[in-house]
């Protein structure tokens, strides 16, 4: 075997630090939907050049949560009433398949992260918490189906989704009480035994049925 040519990198990038920091802010709320995103001012609160700012709204856009206005600004992506439907529409046709090839095809250590997970969001102590634990849950059951190219198309959801489960954890909990927000848990717990179980058709059906719920709490919240 011939010798790496190339040494880890261990530190993360200022281009990726930007990214996070700015996808977290659009994420949380905190750069309203709509808000023209403008480089020079978001580099000076950054302390960092344009450069890296341009990388990361570029970045953003392809991740959906970014996208350019009719005036040719770009600003966070404003969620209109069809998204959730069309969103959910597709989970369920991808995330009804991961969930049948996961109950055939996952290992102890899918099923060990997917367990981590449920413990993490009952301990959770925000919504932002809620809300990211939320969509790791889906992604570890998209990758517990060993398909790449179903995680990929998964992927283009994923942010898009993250917003609004973090908008609709933020008005749930402030409408009724961090503990009520985690009742997704036994939908959760109920997915990962169908899996553990190698029940694909069970499987299946409960994630279909948890994405309807969603839809419908999304609504609701």
């Amino acid at each position: 075997m011939t010798e790496a040519l190339f040494s880890p990198i261990l530190q993360p990038t200022l281009s990726s630090q930007v990214l996070h920091e700015l996808r977290r802010q659009i994420l949380h709320g905190q750069l309203p939907p709509l808000a023209p995103l403008r480089e020079t001012q978001l580099a000076a609160a950054l302390g960092v050049s344009r450069v890296p700012i341009r990388e990361a709204l570029l970045h953003l856009q392809r991740d959906g949560l970014v996208l350019q206005t009719a005036s040719g600004a770009l600003a966070p992506r404003a969620f209109v009433p069809s998204d959730p439907q069309q969103i959910a529409d597709t989970r369920r046709q991808i995330e009804g398949r991961a969930a049948s090839l996961a109950a055939t095809e996952h290992t102890a250590a899918d099923l060990a992260a997917l367990q981590n997970n449920i413990a993490a969001f009952d301990a959770a102590t925000s919504p932002e918490e809620l809300a990211r634990l939320d969509v790791e849950f889906h992604a570890l059951l998209c990758e517990a189906a060993h398909q790449p190219w179903l995680v990929t198309a998964w992927s283009a959801l994923r942010w898009p989704f993250h917003a609004l489960l973090v908008r609709g954890f933020q008005k749930y909990v402030q409408a009724t009480s961090l503990g009520d927000s985690k009742a997704s848990t036994a939908d959760h717990s109920r997915i990962v035994d169908a899996i553990r179980n190698r029940q694909a058709g069970d499987a299946e059906t409960l994630i279909r049925q948890h994405i309807a719920r969603w839809e419908e709490w999304l609504v609701a919240a």
